[in-house]
C-alpha cells in the first residue's frame, strides 16, 4: 500500500478532514492533499516525523471514537 492510499483509509475510517489533519501536523492544507492524492511525498529529512505525527494523530482519533476495529480493513489478522 503506498502513502496516498493508506492516507485516504485512515481518513476515511477516522471520519476526520484532511484540514483538520493538516492542522495538528503543522502542514498546509494543500500540502497534505499533495500528499493523499499521491502527487507528492514528505521530504525525505521530514519523513520522521511526520509518521510520528501521523501514527499518533490516527491512533488517538481511531481510538476516542471506537473506530479502531476498522483497522483491520487496512491491515488484516
Amino acid at each position: 500500500m503506498v502513502l496516498s492510499q493508506l492516507l485516504n483509509e485512515l481518513l476515511s475510517i477516522s471520519g476526520k478532514r484532511q484540514t483538520d489533519y493538516a492542522m495538528v501536523l503543522n502542514y498546509s492544507p494543500s500540502e497534505i492533499s499533495r500528499y493523499v492524492t499521491g502527487t507528492r511525498l514528505p521530504p525525505m529529512h521530514l519523513v520522521d516525523a511526520f509518521i510520528q505525527k501521523s501514527g499518533q494523530y490516527f491512533a488517538d482519533a481511531l481510538w476516542d471514537e471506537g473506530k479502531a476495529a476498522a483497522l483491520t480493513s487496512i491491515f488484516p489478522v
